[in-house]
């Protein structure tokens, strides 16, 4: 059996080497039977591996969701010829390469963002890329030659196999980046496109764009409002036909895109904490492009700071990603004012203390019966004290003689909260205006201590100074509650408010601390005046 099995292995040896030595093909008869092959059986494969043919960082291959897909041809090694250069508009300078036709680096040349070296691509994740755009290729060729170059734009072309990819990119005023892609058909055969684009962001990044208090998230403009959402759930229910634009918020600074063809524009987002990932990708239906025909789609970005008057420049309602909420008829007035003290002033924080004195002064006659109010309360706070001990084991007749002397006095308990209440709207405006407001980017209050009113406050003073102000506020209010929990209110608000301060904008702290002070004194004022 043994002596069987050893024959066979070595006749099996001997026949195949028989074989490979005088009847298998040479290489270069293989390669020339390939080389008379149909370019349409060249050029065409079918697409069974769609999974493995696209690269992680390439996820909208558009030949990988049809029925074919072109395989590109590497070229040898050092064959094709890696080239970079610049192009500008007149707030932007970007830095490309024919290598994916991509945007390496993105500098914002205003002197505000150029002194920060602000980069808008550095947000994207690892291995990602700007423009990252759909391909009848297997993947986006990496090999793109520059065909044509100005100040403003670059034009790059692949060919293969008698398909032409042209991809041109042009830096527009107003943050705006034009990406138009050109598929030209010259082969035998229809090919078959799905015009997409991806934006994969990393989902928190604080060293970024001051992001320390405020979110990464996506941003769907539909129906005449945005929507803003951290997770891709948040956005269920919103129906893809009315989607005008979408993109990446990254507080005072966002990344979207848009198209010249708006009917049947679709997205999809994902977000994953776990792996700081947020995805946007926005894609067209898909199209056949016919031999010796060709077809263009423009795809328009939005790759900058919000500022309110680029964004109304460019239109389709971009400016509505300043979230300034439900109360953006006063915030947007009082943009307006601080930029008008601004350009007075010439320094932001000042422009700030001046635009809070002017709406104290707006809201003094509110503020003046709130006081008024409590002035009259706390000349009431010896009786109300003679009633508590008289009464403190009859609540219901403590309520009703305590109701009875208000009326005598003619004290309203309410008449402190109502004309503080009126003004919380203005003062809510005013904080959200401060939080969202893009001047306030690199812009200089103190030299050394606060170079930047958008960040927090590096030395926690106006904080500190907050809960200061806070607590004497506190102290001075009547006080119609029992000594212990009064005690507890004086001492705690200030502390969580100062806690709450210590991450937050300083021109919104700055804010707070000056309206906090002006309205000590004007109790003191008004609390005088009535005594």
């Amino acid at each position: 059996m043994e002596k069987n099995t050893i024959l066979a292995v070595v006749l099996s040896m001997i026949v195949l080497f028989i074989w490979m030595a005088f009847f298998a093909p040479k290489p270069d008869e293989t390669q020339m039977k390939n080389n008379n092959v149909p370019a349409k059986e060249q050029i065409v494969t079918e697409n069974k591996n769609t999974a493995e043919n696209i690269k992680e960082d390439i996820p909208l291959n558009s030949a990988a969701s049809s029925t074919q897909a072109l395989e590109i041809t590497k070229p040898e090694e050092g064959a094709v010829k890696k080239i970079e250069g610049t192009i500008t508009s007149a707030q932007t300078t970007f830095t490309f390469t024919s290598d994916k036709g991509r945007i390496l680096k993105t500098h914002l040349t205003d002197k505000k963002y150029k002194n920060k070296n602000v980069d808008m691509f550095e947000a994207l994740v690892e291995n990602s890329y700007f423009p990252q755009m759909s391909s009848v290729f297997t993947e986006e060729p990496p090999f793109y030659t520059l065909k044509s170059k100005t100040d403003k734009s670059a034009e790059f072309v692949f060919s293969q196999n008698g398909i032409t990819e042209t991809k041109n990119i042009t830096a527009k005023d107003d943050y705006v980046i034009q990406v138009t892609k050109t598929i030209t058909n010259n082969s035998e055969i229809p090919v078959k496109y799905i015009p997409a684009v991806a934006i994969n962001s990393q989902k928190e990044n604080k060293a970024l764009f001051n992001a320390s208090s405020r979110p990464f998230d996506i941003l769907l403009y539909a129906d005449g409002s945005v929507h803003e959402a951290d997770e891709k759930d948040d956005l269920n229910g919103i129906e893809q036909s009315k989607i005008k634009w979408a993109g990446i918020n990254y507080g005072l600074f966002m990344i979207t895109v848009m198209t010249d063809k708006n009917e049947g524009l679709t997205y999809s987002v994902d977000a994953d904490k776990d792996k700081n990932l947020l995805s946007l990708k926005a894609n067209l239906p898909e199209v056949t492009i016919n031999p010796a025909s060709s077809y263009s789609i423009t795809f328009n970005f939005y790759v900058g700071p919000k500022e309110l008057d680029k964004m109304e420049a460019v239109g389709s309602s971009l400016d509505q990603s300043v979230n300034f909420g439900m109360l953006s008829f006063l915030a947007k007035p009082m943009l307006w004012l601080l930029n008008k003290f601004y350009i007075f002033i010439g320094n932001y924080g000042i422009a700030i203390i001046f635009l809070t004195v002017l709406i104290k002064l707006i809201l003094w006659p509110l503020s003046a019966a709130s006081y008024k109010s409590m002035s009259k309360m706390k000349q009431l706070q010896p009786k109300l004290k003679e009633l508590q001990q008289k009464y403190k084991d009859d609540k219901e007749t403590l309520n009703r003689e305590t109701m009875k002397l208000y009326q005598k006095d003619g004290v309203n308990p309410l008449g402190g909260c109502f004309p503080m209440f009126l003004q919380m709207p203005i003062y809510f405006a005013l904080y959200k205006m401060l939080n969202n407001a893009v001047e306030l980017y690199n812009a200089p209050f103190l030299p050394v201590w606060i170079t930047d009113l958008s960040a927090k406050d590096p030395l926690y003073i106006l904080p500190i100074i907050l809960g200061i102000t806070m607590f004497i506020q506190q102290k001075m209010m009547p006080q119609q509650m029992d000594n212990q929990q009064a005690k507890i209110m004086m001492y705690t608000m200030p502390l969580v408010f100062t806690f709450m301060m210590l991450w937050l904008p300083s021109g919104l702290v700055l804010y707070i601390m000056v309206n906090t002070i002006l309205g000590i004194a004007q109790q003191k004022l008004i609390m005088r005046k009535y005594a």
